[in-house]
């Protein structure tokens, strides 16, 4: 495909998350946002773990509590309710691991059933530096011709009840291009695992965490988990970290292989 039509296929399969926590007044608080992608026509979600929880490390008691709420769309979709079905994930590994490692990725469970939906196919092999690739995502960092929202006075009832809806508004689905930079892969034969980390030389900011990377081929080969930074040279600040304008991922595959042995069909 060239890159029109992967870009069509990543407005189709790229959704904007949002965690919001439901207060005793039922006013709701929009506690995280972030990205996702569809990874089976059942509408089956994965994003990175810390846009469940809102923080990092990932916290058990974040992803149980029950005031908890978590809503995702398409740019031309609107929301459905999802709950999480695996979140943060502890690899455990005796022998190879000195401790067992908590993976930032999370799948998320269509509420509501849900058949025929657009949906990206995963990578099972370890990409190459070089590999040219398009990811997606809705970064913070975007802005709408006319924020209005700057001006609006949300101590008024009738825009506070609307603040949510201005919320999503101000989350502009963004694509970008680039290519692989690094990647460090990992295949355990014994353990069936084949795994790797990339650095992309792009950046898609804040908000663009848990969107999907794909190669030439629409295969997801990375699950975007945060910017890449880098230290610099400074008296003052000696060990202070700038962004380096690259992209952090991590193989998408770690959470599939577990979808698998839960008997989930994945595309």
């Amino acid at each position: 495909m060239n890159k029109i039509d992967l870009s069509k296929k990543l407005v189709e399969t790229t959704y904007l998350v949002h965690v919001i926590m439901l207060h005793k007044d039922n006013e709701p608080e929009l506690i995280s946002s972030g990205s996702a992608f569809c990874i089976n026509d059942a509408g089956y979600l994965m994003t990175a773990a810390h846009v469940v929880t809102g923080r990092v490390p990932i916290r058990k008691e974040d992803i149980e509590d029950p005031n908890i709420e978590i809503g995702a769309k398409t740019t031309k979709g609107k929301f459905e309710r999802y709950i999480p079905f695996l979140t943060g994930f502890e690899l455990n590994l005796p022998g190879y691991l000195k401790e067992p490692v908590t993976i930032d990725i999370a799948i998320l469970k269509p509420m509501n059933s849900i058949n025929n939906k657009e949906y990206l196919k995963i990578a099972d092999s370890i990409p190459k530096v070089g590999t040219d690739i398009l990811m997606a995502g809705y970064p913070d960092d975007m802005e709408l011709p006319l924020s209005f929202d700057r001006f609006l006075n949300t101590n008024h009832e009738e825009v506070r009840q609307q603040k949510h809806n201005i919320d999503i508004a101000k989350h502009l689905l963004m694509i970008r291009s680039g290519i692989v930079g690094y990647c460090a892969g990992l295949n355990l034969i014994e353990q069936k695992i084949n795994a790797w980390s990339l650095y992309i030389d792009n950046v898609l900011h804040s908000g663009g965490s848990g969107g999907p990377i794909i190669n030439e081929k629409g295969e997801v080969i990375g699950v975007i988990t945060k910017r890449a930074v880098t230290s610099v040279s400074n008296e003052d600040v000696p060990g202070l970290k700038i962004p380096s304008g690259s992209t952090s991922a991590i193989s998408p595959n770690l959470g599939t292989g577990l979808l698998k042995w839960k008997g989930i069909n994945i595309g």
